[in-house]
């Protein structure tokens, strides 16, 4: 499903930043509910109401934290996005073995990168790279559009048009009811197999997206938090901040 591109949006960043570095230097436990094991079942939504109530919530916030993870050839590729929704103030942290922890900030239409140790070590360019680990690396526009333009509501976007989202929505059963890290929540399911996701959404009536777990080849989480709630992301300045010659 979708979770499986989200996790994987780390891997096109990390990509970019080997070929643009190179030659500038010649993206939660859950347990029964209790109470929800009291409640009528003639009482719960169905999956097809919750899953467009969700849909609507989700599509129409303003900031948001997507953490997504996946394991595909014995490696795990990770994906810590958040931010304003439409990318104008938001940090990515991509994560892979090969290329370590990278960053990427957007403020302002400016884009900045932090490099890891492993990063550095995976180009070769240790002697040259080492002094800017730790800092923000101002990067040129053409060079930032290259690594693409990942952001919470391309993920969401992506998300709601797969195939397995979008079999929740003809899904009539009611919804299962849980909690996640001690919030009430429904949980979206299809028992006939045609959606491999499994989508935890809040139980308050707004329906908001908790955590996505894809059952199928692609295992995976992601989870969702911080609606309406993330801080805008200061511009590095001062010791911070750091310009590569010829980048």
């Amino acid at each position: 499903m979708s979770l499986r591109r989200a996790a994987l949006a780390a891997v096109p960043l990390c990509l970019a930043l080997v070929a643009g570095c190179s030659s500038s230097s010649t993206p939660s436990a859950s347990g029964a509910d209790a109470a929800g094991a009291t409640t009528s079942t003639a009482s719960l939504p169905t999956v097809k109401e919750i899953y467009a109530q969700a849909r609507t919530s989700a599509l129409a916030a303003t900031s948001m934290r997507i953490v997504g993870s996946i394991t595909q050839g014995g490696s795990k590729v990770s994906i810590d996005i958040s931010g304003a929704v439409d990318g104008s103030n938001q940090q990515m942290v991509a994560e892979m073995p090969e290329m370590g922890k990278v960053t990427m900030l957007v403020v302002a239409g400016k884009s900045y990168l932090q490099l890891s140790p492993e990063l550095v070590k995976t180009l070769g360019q240790e002697a040259v790279l080492k002094p800017y680990l730790g800092k923000w690396i101002a990067l040129p526009e053409a060079q930032a559009k290259s690594m693409g333009s990942t952001t919470t509501k391309s993920i969401l976007d992506e998300m709601f048009a797969d195939k397995d989202m979008t079999a929740l929505d003809q899904v009539t059963t009611q919804v299962a009811k849980e909690t996640v890290d001690g919030t009430p929540a429904y949980v979206l399911s299809d028992a006939t197999g045609k959606s491999q996701a499994k989508v935890y959404v809040t139980a308050d009536g707004k329906a908001r997206l908790l955590k996505i777990v894809s059952t199928g080849s692609n295992a995976g989480t992601m989870t969702v938090s911080d609606w309406d709630a993330v801080a805008a992301y200061p511009t590095p300045s001062g010791n911070d901040l750091a310009a590569i010659p010829g980048m």
